[in-house]
């Protein structure tokens, strides 16, 4: 009998990446780059001896957008680095030739997860505070209350889905138990942390202290 199972994986693998990225509809937030409430640098860099004045340097420009108390309401597209393409190393293969039970599809599947798992953050979310939707993915759920959980960008994610790359996972945890259930969809407010968690769910790379969960209700206005 023909192996499915590795062929399986990888299609199930390729359609999680198509839920991530039909999961940026869940909210969309326009990047409007520095707003007007005090993102901006407040002065310019003094003139230089000899009275050359230096060339600023580059601001920072922070994903989404601010929604008050220093929060920026952003998506899960914000979380990857622009030059990052989850499936280039697919590109060239022809994944259409392999048959099922074929070795290739288990490396292959296996090349993928790796990546996938170490794929690249943004240092400079580092100590941001955000607001971001997405559904819940229990880790420690006693009584039906939660202190920590996954936050994925689409319905089944780790669950029903293989997990997706692990710039789109992020490890929340609450200062207190959360009444909340598998694939709550929630808004969670925190300071985002850029690191690295291996997980039985999979493995997150960003860690959000929450200070505020709410039920998703759609995007700010």
């Amino acid at each position: 009998m023909p192996n499915l199972h590795s062929t399986m994986t990888i299609r199930r693998l390729l359609r999680a990446f198509f839920l991530l990225v039909a999961a940026t509809c869940l909210v969309g937030v326009p990047d409007q780059g520095w707003a007007q409430s005090g993102d901006a640098p407040a002065s310019q860099p003094p003139a230089a001896r000899g009275g050359a004045t230096p060339r600023p340097a580059e601001p920072v420009k922070l994903p989404g957008r601010l929604i008050g108390a220093g929060v920026r309401e952003i998506g899960w597209d914000d979380l990857m680095p622009e030059d990052w393409d989850p499936l280039k190393l697919l590109e060239g293969r022809g994944l259409d030739a392999i048959s099922d039970g074929d070795p290739r599809s288990e490396a292959l599947m296996r090349e993928i997860r790796e990546q996938w798992d170490q794929a690249p953050t943004r240092g400079e979310l580092e100590g941001l505070r955000i607001r971001i939707p997405g559904y819940v993915v229990p880790l420690d759920m006693l009584g039906g209350d939660i202190r920590e959980f996954l936050l994925v960008p689409y319905m089944g994610a780790c669950i029903h889905t293989p997990p997706p790359p692990a710039n789109q996972i992020i490890q929340v945890v609450s200062a207190r138990r959360q009444a909340l259930q598998t694939m709550d969809a929630v808004w969670v407010v925190g300071t985002l942390k850029v690191g690295r968690s291996d997980t039985r769910m999979g493995v997150s790379g960003y860690v959000l202290d929450a200070t505020r969960i709410e039920p998703y209700r759609g995007p700010s206005r």
